[in-house]
Formats: structure tokens, C-alpha cells, sequence
């Protein structure tokens, strides 16, 4: 007996050095009831509402620490959105030339970077769920294996970007906005493996439940971007003028910035340094790399699908002149801009659900699910109204042409609808990611925006095809929009319906 006392006097104080000096611990230092308390310090990814709560009641408590996690996450893509919301407007007030430059290089920017962070993605259900199982000795390997994958997929996008300009050169452009998109590029290739990195430790401290770094994070870069934009756009505090190029100098400076902050992150953070996540791995584990890859590549092709379907019709609607090109940037910018409030929510419902599924709770697990799809809902149709209530005053800050003022302020109306849909779509997809669902997510994807969508969208913009029926020419920009809300309401219906079936305890 009194050795057993002895024990849980010498087990107290490692219990009061957990709480006072976490940095001192590693992973292997954690007993059970260690592990408990150290998983149990993000309180809100963890706890449930109870069956014995009304309905209303599991409603309320379940958004409440759905947005906990989730607020963080959304102003962290806000903020993501704002650099590129910044870069349209300091182009614009350029000049047309540097904002179709502009519109065109970030397409292609923007398919490759989703294509690096859908693919590094898939860490964070699996960290979630090993959480929720209380496996955290897992969590450094996966952690390890993921550097693998962010060092060739950067590596590749690095060389992709650079000969870009290859593309561009076989395309129908003016010659000035096909200089501003190629030098856009090839800067942007500079910031390709750092994106790879930041990616992979920003999923670590999210999958743990640790939101605000990231907010933090992102929100310093998004003010930083305002600052080189100006500097470097127009020529500022003895900078020469670059125009649309220097916003991707900005970019990609900012981006090797936010690389080494998570690297701190992750390093000091007294949740996340007993894991030891920098460790560099030691050799290859086939096992784990399929695992992630298995996840991850149909995250990847999803995106970079959905992606290249909005970059591939700034490209069809380049020959209509930098008005039609422009005026659809802008649109298609702030729609971008509204996603990231569903795309941050549907984050932190693929944390939760993930924890659930790990925990071995699937009823949780639904309840999550849904309850994060009726949420997205919500707050879609108030985005929605503000974006058709407000249009003109949105047209006008993005471009001083009262041309691309005009022809944005009716594509605006097309963006507020498709809000919906996409809110619905992205609500239920991210609740697939928690549940590890994502071939299926990928297949229904890529069949709405190019099997449903796309077709629409082109016969609509670009040809006389309905005319017998509609009575109306083609349509340009507008044709392509109404070709968006068709195949987000595809992938509405049939991402919902996938989530019923999973979701099913």
C-alpha cells in the first residue's frame, strides 16, 4: 500500500507537469489517464449533446460548438479569399489588361494550389478519428509519411506552374494580358512547395481541434497582402511597378512566410509539441502513404475538377474581350469569396464527425453531419440576399469600368442563387470526409460539373443551340453561370443522398 501511495505522489506531479510545462513532455511520457486529459483539452471537439436533450436543445448545442471550431476556420478562409479578393482589386484599378492577366493566371494558381491541399487534406480526417480512438502514438507517423507526399506533389505543381506559360502561348490572347498571366505564373511556381508544407502542418493543429492558429495566421498574410500588393502593383516606397505581376510576388513571399509561423505552430503549441510532429521520417512506409493517397487523391480530383471547371471558362470567355473576362472574375471572386463560409464549416464538420467515428459513436457521428448541413443552410440564404441586395455597391468596388460594372452586377444575381446549392453540396461533402467517404464524393462531383454542368453552360455561352427553344442568342458570361447552379444542383441532390446512406448507424 504504501508503495502505491508513493506511485500516485510521483503520478500527481507528472499530472501537474502536463498542465504547467507541456513543452517538457514527449508523447511517450503520457499514461492513459494522461492521454485523457491531454485529448480532453479541446473540450467543444469532444463533447455531445445527450439524448436527453430535446431536440432544439441538441440543435443549439451542437452548432454552438460546431461553430467553436468552425468560426476560426471560416475567417481563416476569409482572409485566404481576401488576398486574392485584394489582388482583383489592385489589378483592376490597374488597368482591364492586368486584371484579364490577372483572372487567367489565378485560375490556373488556383487548380494547382487546390490540387496540393486536396491531396494533404486527407490527414486530417485520419488524425481526427485516431484522436477520437485516443491513439495519438499514430499521429506522428501519419504526420511523417504526409512529408513525403507534400515534398513530390509540391515539387510537381513547381514544375507545372513554371511551364505554364507554354499553355498560354497556344491559347486566342491579347499579347499584354497573355504577359501578365505567364509572369504571374512562374513567380507563383516559387510558392508551390511551401503552400505543399504550411498545408500539411495546418491540418495537424486542425484534425487536433486547434482552430485559431490558423485564423491568426492567415489574417496576419491577408493584411501583409494588402500592404506588397499596393507596393508592388503600382509602385510604391521605391518598389518598381509590376501590375498584375507583383501580385503574385506578394503571393508567393507571403506564402514562405505562412510556412515557417506553422512551423512554430506546431513546435510550441502545448497541444501539439509532445507529438513531436517535425521529426523527419526515417524511411518509406508504404502502408500509411497508400492510406493518405487513398483519402486524399479523390479530395484532390474533386477540387481541382470543380476548380478547373470555374478557371476553364475564363478561358472560353477570353476571346469576348477583357469586359466579359473581367466583369466574370469579379463575380466569380466574390462568389469564391462567400464559399469560404461553407468551405470553413465543412471543415469542422469533417473534424467532428471524424472524432465521432473514432470515438465509436456513430449516432454523434449523423447527428453531426446533418445538424452542420442545416447550419450551412442558414447562413446561405442570408449570403444570398446580401449578395442581390447589394450587387451594385459590390460591382463597384471590384473595377472603376462602368462596363464590367454593369455586366457584373447581372452576373452577381446568378452568384447569390448558386449559394445555396453550394452550401447544400460542400455541407455534405465535408460531413463524407469525416466519415472517410471520398471516391464516391469525387465521382459525384466530376459527373455534376462536367457531365451535367459544363455542357449546359457551353451550349448556353458560346452557341445557338437553344435558340429554337429559349428564343435567345448566346449568352456569354451569363450562359456559363446558369450552367453553375444546374450542376451544383446535381451535386446537391446526389452528395446529400450519399450522406444519408453513410451517415445510417
Amino acid at each position: 500500500m504504501a508503495r502505491q501511495k508513493v506511485g500516485e505522489r510521483v503520478f500527481v506531479h507528472k499530472k501537474i507537469m502536463i498542465v504547467s510545462r507541456p513543452i517538457t513532455l514527449s508523447l511517450s511520457q503520457l499514461t492513459d489517464h494522461n492521454k485523457d486529459e491531454f485529448i480532453n483539452s479541446s473540450y467543444p471537439l469532444l463533447s455531445t449533446p445527450t439524448t436527453q436533450n430535446s431536440r432544439l436543445q441538441r440543435f443549439q448545442i451542437e452548432s454552438s460548438r460546431l461553430l467553436y471550431l468552425g468560426l476560426p476556420l471560416i475567417v481563416a478562409h476569409l482572409a485566404i479569399i481576401g488576398m486574392a479578393v485584394t489582388d482583383t482589386i489592385m489589378a483592376g484599378q490597374a488597368s482591364a489588361v492586368d486584371l484579364a492577366g490577372l483572372a487567367i493566371g489565378s485560375g490556373l494558381w488556383i487548380a494547382a494550389s487546390v490540387m496540393v491541399i486536396g491531396l494533404i487534406s486527407a490527414l486530417s480526417p485520419i488524425i481526427a478519428q485516431l484522436r477520437g480512438a485516443k491513439r495519438l502514438d499514430e499521429i506522428p507517423l501519419q504526420v511523417q509519411q504526409g512529408m513525403f507526399i507534400a515534398a513530390v506533389i509540391g515539387l510537381l505543381m513547381t514544375l507545372i506552374l513554371w511551364l505554364a506559360p507554354l499553355l498560354l502561348n497556344a491559347m486566342t490572347l491579347e499579347t499584354e494580358v497573355r504577359r501578365v498571366a505567364s509572369g504571374y505564373l512562374q513567380i507563383l511556381a516559387l510558392a508551390a512547395l511551401p503552400l505543399a508544407f504550411a498545408s500539411l502542418f495546418r491540418n495537424c493543429s486542425e484534425a487536433m481541434g486547434y482552430t485559431r492558429p490558423t485564423m491568426v495566421i492567415n489574417l496576419g498574410a491577408f493584411l501583409a497582402n494588402i500592404l506588397l500588393d499596393y507596393a508592388l502593383v503600382f509602385g510604391r516606397w521605391g518598389l518598381p511597378e509590376m501590375g498584375g505581376v507583383g501580385c503574385g510576388i506578394a503571393t508567393t513571399a507571403l506564402n514562405w512566410v505562412i510556412l515557417l509561423l506553422f512551423v512554430v505552430v506546431v513546435s510550441r503549441h502545448k497541444g501539439l509539441r509532445p507529438l513531436r510532429l517535425l521529426r523527419l521520417p526515417r524511411s518509406i512506409n508504404a502502408t500509411a502513404i497508400r492510406h493518405q493517397l487513398h483519402i486524399g487523391l479523390p479530395i484532390a480530383v474533386g477540387i481541382t475538377g470543380e476548380v478547373l471547371f470555374f478557371g476553364i471558362m475564363a478561358l472560353l470567355l477570353a476571346p469576348l474581350g477583357a469586359i466579359v473576362v473581367g466583369a466574370h472574375q469579379v463575380a466569380q471572386n466574390f462568389g469564391a469569396l462567400i464559399y469560404m463560409i461553407p468551405l470553413g464549416l465543412a471543415q469542422a464538420i469533417a473534424i467532428r464527425v471524424a472524432h465521432s467515428v473514432g470515438s465509436a459513436a456513430p449516432q454523434h457521428a449523423r447527428r453531426a453531419a446533418w445538424n452542420g448541413v442545416a447550419v450551412g443552410t442558414l447562413i446561405a440564404v442570408v449570403t444570398a440576399l446580401i449578395t442581390i441586395i447589394w450587387r451594385s455597391d459590390i460591382a463597384s468596388i471590384y473595377s472603376s469600368d462602368p462596363q464590367v460594372q454593369a455586366l457584373t452586377q447581372k452576373l452577381l444575381l446568378f452568384c447569390g442563387a448558386y449559394q445555396l446549392f453550394d452550401a447544400l453540396q460542400i455541407t455534405a461533402w465535408g460531413a463524407l470526409r469525416g466519415y472517410k467517404d471520398t471516391r464516391a464524393a469525387m465521382v459525384i462531383q466530376l459527373t455534376s460539373y462536367w457531365l451535367i454542368g459544363f455542357p449546359i453552360g457551353y451550349s448556353l455561352a458560346l452557341t445557338e443551340w437553344w435558340q429554337p427553344i429559349t428564343g435567345l442568342p448566346a449568352m456569354g458570361a451569363q450562359g456559363f453561370w446558369i450552367g453553375i447552379i444546374c450542376g451544383l444542383a446535381a451535386a446537391t441532390v446526389m452528395l446529400n443522398g450519399r450522406l444519408w446512406k453513410v451517415s445510417q448507424p
